[in-house]
């Protein structure tokens, strides 16, 4: 240790380099860091949920969640399955084993979701998710006012949505409210029973015609033409001529068997902005992405749409996690800042000599930036746990810098030259001010292997404090001997807390 000691303070220009890459990496990774409210929850469970309107809960669970169930009971790693059938919907939850990647686990559940697919109701769509998408869910918007709720949502659904997807950073757009335009078919059953018809007879017949369909191509010398057939029903007067086949060969068209009107589709809900009927649409963000990018560019982008919009409609956001993570972040910072300072004063009223004071004071930023550096290289974000790690150590960092100038002050007061001095002082407490770095680091180490979903908060937190105490020894044993030796810093000490110290002295 003392010909490393004696390395660092004959080579100051190396030390000031590495310093300077040091903080070179900790200001290009502050800013280039994700930002979230939280780490990433990469929870090992999948959530398959299932919409299947007007169905009672005994047959979602007969149709739905049985098939799913017994198609995911058999994924190698499932440790748990439970399920939840309701009117209408299902969810069948899958934990997988700790350790499991949540993008693995829901690659193993969507290959069973997709050979279970063919066995469920026709229109059923399961959909997956995670404990982290609701997390994912960065800002929510408002569009009210200005033309039909029909041709709002059609607006906001294509013209607004799609290409919000454009914006880096969003991986979907989910829009509720609204109406959509519909067909309101009225059976007479009478007439269903004369002509030995059901509804799931007539349902199906619709759904037949109502598609678009390649037929083929036609071939025309060096020209090949394909043949598409358009037969989405778009008046009433088509669904009326919709033939529906009879039992005995015989169809009928569906005029002869119900009536149909224009309507609005069944809704469950409503949304509404200002008092007024409204649509609303929430935009989610990639797992790796910075909310608060992700945000600003969702904003700059609809304020270049507002003119695709209906004359007289609004937008207005009433949900954005931006805010929140930055009103989080510039108080940590603010903490942050603050403590620094009143560590420098304490420095200062105790050890009596500014420079000394500025040498130590400046071991805090060079060990704050090497540890955000040190964060990108793990693959942390800034999140509310990092940034409480990283206040909470500002007063823990200089600990090591503090006992290492102190050192040194008193081999100056001695009378010994400033390079002998710095040498002698830093080797003497080397050895204890490793060890009890190593102490305080082993006291948050066990954090470092908490499993489970505490684990996920946890483990940052421990992580970022063990690196930035590991930063701070390495500073305190190169940086502040270097300066030490290298600065005009006498042992002569103005101490205006040295009559508190004689003090305490005296009763100790």
């Amino acid at each position: 240790m003392r010909k490393f000691l004696a390395l660092t303070i004959a080579n100051p220009i190396a030390v000031i380099l590495l310093v300077v890459i040091a903080a070179w990496g900790g200001i290009f990774a502050l800013f280039h860091l994700p930002v979230g409210l939280f780490p990433g929850l990469d929870v090992p469970v999948v959530n398959v949920i299932s919409h299947y309107p007007g169905v009672s809960s005994e047959d979602m669970e007969l149709l739905i969640t049985r098939p799913i169930e017994d198609r995911l009971r058999g994924i190698p790693g499932v440790q748990r399955l439970s399920s939840t059938s309701i009117e209408g919907v299902s969810q069948v939850t899958a934990q997988f084993d700790w350790g499991t990647r949540l993008t693995d686990a829901r690659q193993l559940v969507q290959a069973e979701i997709g050979t279970v697919q063919s066995f469920l109701p026709a229109g059923v769509r399961p959909r997956l998710e995670s404990i982290g998408t609701t997390l994912q869910e960065v800002a929510g918007y408002v569009v009210y006012g200005g033309g039909s709720p029909v041709d709002l949502r059609t607006t906001v659904r294509i013209d607004l949505a799609s290409r919000l997807m454009n914006v880096q950073g969003v991986s979907r757009v989910e829009v509720i409210g609204g109406d959509e335009a519909a067909f309101i078919v009225r059976l007479r059953t009478a007439a269903l029973a004369h002509n030995h018809l059901t509804i799931d007879d007539v349902s199906g017949t619709l759904r037949k015609y109502n598609q678009v369909a390649a037929s083929g191509f036609l071939d025309r010398g060096s020209r090949e033409y394909l043949i598409r057939g358009d037969s989405r029903l778009r008046t009433i007067k088509d669904v009326l001529a919709v033939p529906v086949a009879a039992h005995g060969g015989k169809s009928v068209l569906l005029r002869d068997i119900a009536t149909v009107s224009p309507g609005r589709a069944p809704r469950h809900y409503q949304v509404h902005g200002n008092g007024l009927p409204a649509v609303a649409f929430m935009v989610f963000k990639q797992p790796s992405a910075n909310t608060i990018d992700v945000v600003h560019g969702v904003d700059q982008k609809l304020a270049r749409l507002k003119a695709l919009l209906p004359a007289g409609a609004r937008i207005r956001k009433f949900y954005d996690q931006a805010d929140i993570i930055s009103e989080a972040r510039d108080s940590l910072f603010h903490d942050l800042i603050m403590g620094a300072l009143l560590a420098a004063a304490v420095l200062f009223f105790f050890m009596g000599t500014f420079r000394a004071t500025l040498i130590v004071t400046a071991a805090i930023p060079i060990t704050l930036l090497a540890t955000l550096a040190m964060m990108r290289a793990f693959g942390q974000t800034l999140n509310v746990i990092t940034l409480s790690a990283l206040t909470l150590a500002v007063g823990m960092v200089v600990d090591d810098a503090i006992v290492v100038a102190e050192s040194v002050v008193r081999h100056l007061q001695s009378g010994k030259e400033r390079q002998a001095a710095s040498l002698n002082g830093a080797a003497e407490i080397a050895g204890p001010d490793a060890s009890g770095t190593f102490t305080t680091v082993a006291a948050f180490a066990p954090l470092l292997f908490l499993g489970g979903i505490a684990g996920l908060f946890v483990r940052p937190f421990g992580l970022v404090i063990s690196v930035a105490l590991f930063a701070s020894l390495i500073v305190s044993l190169t940086f502040v001997p270097m300066l030490f030796g290298r600065t005009g810093v006498s042992g002569q000490r103005h101490a205006m807390g040295a009559p508190l110290l004689a003090w305490l002295d005296r009763v100790l």
